[in-house]
């Protein structure tokens, strides 16, 4: 995506602001956010009234993400008006912008009138605020930003001068870009040429006043009162491209500025998810990017995220439900975590230590540094003593230390650095013979590479697994229901851990032990299971028919169900009797529209009787035939109101949801979902993890199998139908539990009151049950990524924990390979725990 537009839209503050005003810039703007426009979706079953027709209606019931089909008819006009170039033929009422002028900071917003008027207004920003960008030298750049926007009129313009006005338009605007220096300024009370808002209106003003024949058109100058956003002020033009097509969206907008808001969120969200895209084309899954242009990529990216989540934060403060952008932002962190992650590797990558021909040839480089030889004493008679000349040596190899340092061990190495009063200097150079005989051994034996990375990923399988044990452990004494489950995890899988130290292997045989002897003994159903998650469900309904504060909680939510049901039978009635007092009046108002129409055809028949010639129709008025006509007139107006009214009384409010499963038993199980336990929930949540740690680390095609799901979770329903929003339940739990498909009816049960007799009635027809079928759990790795890690093959776990030998040793990997059903292989010797011998220790 053009750099040039993400930083218009996103402002980077480690980056300098680019001053770009270029209508060009504005075009482009427009064409991304109707692309966007174009590719949402609206809501279904949700209707919303349009702040305009209700000032009292609350959009915060929709939630952040989603948009109703007025909404996103809203926002279909408002991009069709900003892509409007002024080719086209309008109609009374349409809206367009030519041009864009984004060097002045406004805009020219053009409104068909009627047939024959055009009005013609500047719309321009303004409300500057200073911002301040802090660059990766240490630079500072003060720049300012809008916050506001407002209009300058104009004038009318009739359409058919409206080909001469644009050719004095540009004219007058390109006569006054000729003017420099000081012809620039307005002061002598002439045009000049000044980057501003009510330079343009001087300018429209001036070209409809030459094409009108008014003589003071050159009377016409700019006033004050708006902000120059040309380069002298403080040395930078101002960025206005964004922040005026913003503007313009803001303005033809009919629902409020809540519609504004979110929609500016999901924008600037689906910038983010484009470039987050972009960028993982770019690494390849092997950062096959620069380290520095992956770094600026990154910085990029999570200042994207801040900004988005500061706007989604303000949208949660503001009342609207935002879970599901918040899950989105949650799964972009995790992507753009991976994307560091390989940039460290990447760095990583060009530190490794050196091969076996390199170190020899350092090793045979020739010295230039002068060695001077230790002082040492003159030699002396050597008649002398055995003990004088012993003397004598160690004098004279007192600079000198002998260690053998490829052949010591390790503790002895540390114990003679420790112990010598050698200076430093020596202890280095054998410190460093003895890392380079360890480099050369090591070098010997490429494999061990291999053996290092299935080795340590065993080590953090063998952690998951054991922290899972002791929790279920615990979660066996503190919930016994537990105590008739058995554990998802299968204890076979571990045979493909690559343990070397005993202690380990200790410990892989105890997880081993403890799992297949609960199985064993419990023979139930696998708790936790993705694949099968039936026993799961059935667990959760058991749970809450033995949890008093669950089973409260469901009789709270049917206490306040009920309730408002009853206030929605209150309503019908108090409408049926509406409807009844309505009906009683409308009989009346007929009865007396038909007893006025009889005296006003008797009085007719009076007149023409008495003035039956044709010459004489003047004479066919009277007094009383005036006041019966005005008599029958309003009473048919009333006639009509009244009816007006006994239609809306008779018809039925909209059909209740109810935001949980009809059934008791159905109902236990969505809401064990939704309040489950934190003890239960880290249960289940290192069940999946352990199981995700035998699973290749790069997810396979099996694993993201997961089932077709409704995007609106249980979570979601719930908090969107439920009558309280008391009863409202968190949404940042460990699984997610997601119905099928929802499709809600437009409307559902009678249309009129006077279908309904009865409460029972009413519940039966005019309450939507939402049911139970196909709903399923869904659970996050530790990057965001929704998947089932019980549906990774025998053969890629195999494969994720099998060594992968270098050069010059590739063509022998068959030495390593699974050897089928057998329960051995090639890497390391290992146990089967239901094979080993009673008598092996």
């Amino acid at each position: 995506m053009e750099d040039e537009f993400l930083n218009a839209v996103f402002r980077f503050k480690h980056k300098a602001p680019r001053g770009c005003q270029d209508p060009e810039l504005c075009k482009a703007s427009v064409q991304h956010f109707a692309a966007f426009v174009a590719n949402l979706e609206a809501l279904e079953g949700q209707d919303q009234i349009c702040g305009r027709v209700e000032p009292l209606g609350d959009d915060r019931v929709v939630p952040a993400s989603a948009v109703t089909k007025h909404e996103l008819d809203g926002l279909k006009e408002v991009c069709h008006r900003l892509e409007d170039d002024g080719t086209v033929r309008h109609t009374r009422g349409d809206v367009w912008y030519d041009p864009w002028l984004p060097m002045y900071g406004c805009a020219i917003q053009r409104t068909m009138l009627s047939a024959t008027k055009v009005e013609l207004k500047v719309i321009f920003v303004d409300g500057w605020e200073r911002m301040l960008h802090f660059l990766p030298t240490g630079q500072c750049v003060h720049c300012s930003v809008p916050k506001t926007y407002h209009f300058l009129c104009c004038g009318d313009l009739d359409t058919d001068l409206v080909e001469k006005y644009e050719d004095a338009f540009q004219l007058e605007l390109l006569q006054a870009q000729r003017r420099h220096g000081s012809l620039r300024s307005a002061k002598t009370h002439e045009l000049g040429h000044q980057k501003t808002p009510q330079f343009i209106k001087a300018v429209v003003q001036r070209a409809i006043a030459s094409i009108t024949g008014i003589s003071e058109s050159c009377s016409i100058t700019p006033q004050g009162g708006t902000t120059d956003v040309g380069q002298h002020t403080g040395g930078l033009p101002r960025d206005t491209c964004w922040p005026l097509v913003q503007a313009a969206i803001e303005q033809n907008l009919c629902c409020g500025k809540g519609l504004f808001r979110k929609t500016l969120v999901m924008f600037q969200l689906s910038l983010l998810q484009t470039e987050v895209h972009e960028v993982a084309d770019v690494f390849g899954g092997e950062c096959s990017v620069g380290v520095k242009h992956g770094c600026d990529a990154v910085d990029d990216l999570f200042f994207m995220l801040q900004d988005v989540d500061q706007q989604v934060v303000n949208l949660l403060e503001s009342g609207y439900d935002v879970s599901v952008l918040q899950g989105q932002c949650t799964r972009l962190h995790g992507s753009i975590e991976g994307f560091v992650d390989a940039l460290i590797r990447k760095t990583a990558d060009q530190y490794v230590l050196p091969e076996e021909k390199t170190v020899q040839r350092l090793n045979d480089l020739k010295c230039g540094v002068e060695i001077c030889s230790p002082k040492r004493e003159e030699e002396s008679n050597r008649n002398g003593s055995i003990e004088e000349r012993q003397r004598r040596a160690l004098i004279s190899l007192e600079a000198c230390e002998f260690l053998d340092g490829p052949s010591c061990g390790l503790e002895d190495l540390l114990e003679w650095e420790k112990s010598t009063t050698a200076p430093e200097s020596y202890k280095l150079l054998c410190l460093r013979d003895r890392n380079s005989y360890v480099v050369r051994e090591w070098r010997k034996q490429p494999q061990l590479i291999s053996i290092l990375d299935v080795e340590q990923r065993s080590r953090e399988l063998l952690v998951v697994w054991i922290a899972f044990c002791l929790v279920q452990q615990k979660c066996a004494v503190e919930v016994p229901l537990c105590s008739q489950y058995n554990i998802a995890l299968n204890w076979r899988d571990l045979k493909v851990a690559v343990l070397s130290n005993q202690v380990a292997i200790t410990a892989l045989q105890r997880v081993v032990k403890h799992i297949h002897g609960w199985n064993e003994k419990t023979k139930g159903p696998q708790l936790f299971h993705l694949t099968d998650q039936g026993p799961t469900f059935e667990f959760g309904r058991e749970f809450v028919k033995t949890s008093e504060e669950l089973k409260a909680a469901y009789k709270r939510e049917v206490e306040v169900l009920e309730t408002h049901v009853t206030c929605k039978w209150n309503e019908i009635e108090s409408k049926k009797e509406e409807a009844v007092n309505l009906r009683e009046e409308l009989s009346s108002l007929n009865e007396e529209l038909r007893s006025k129409q009889s005296e006003l055809a008797i009085e007719e028949a009076r007149l023409l009787q008495a003035y039956s010639y044709g010459n004489q129709w003047q004479y066919r008025e009277s007094p009383s035939k005036t006041e019966l006509q005005g008599k029958i007139r309003l009473c048919s107006s009333i006639i009509q109101q009244m009816e007006a009214k006994l239609k809306h009384a008779i018809a039925m409010p909209q059909y209740m949801v109810r935001p949980l499963p009809p059934t008791e038993s159905d109902a236990y199980k969505v809401l064990f979902m939704l309040l489950m336990p934190r003890n239960l929930e880290i249960l289940g949540n290192l069940c999946l993890t352990a199981q995700r740690s035998l699973a290749p680390a790069k997810s396979t095609t099996e694993m993201m199998a997961i089932p077709k799901l409704s995007h609106t979770t249980w979570q979601a329903f719930h908090h969107q139908y439920t009558p309280s929003q008391q009863s409202s339940y968190a949404s940042d739990k460990v699984f997610t539990t997601s119905p099928s498909e929802v499709f809600l009816p437009q409307s559902y049960g009678p249309k009129s009151v006077d279908d309904l007799s009865s409460l029972s009635q009413y519940v039966s027809k005019c309450v939507w049950n939402p049911t139970l079928h196909g709903t399923a759990l869904t659970w996050e790795d530790s990057v965001g990524q929704v998947l089932d890690p019980f549906k990774a093959t025998p053969a890629s776990v195999i494969d994720s924990f099998t060594e992968k030998l270098r050069e010059p040793f590739e063509e022998s990997q068959w030495l390593n390979t699974w050897p089928g059903e057998s329960d051995t292989r090639g890497n390391l010797v290992y146990a089967n725990l239901y094979q080993q011998p009673k008598d092996f220790e």
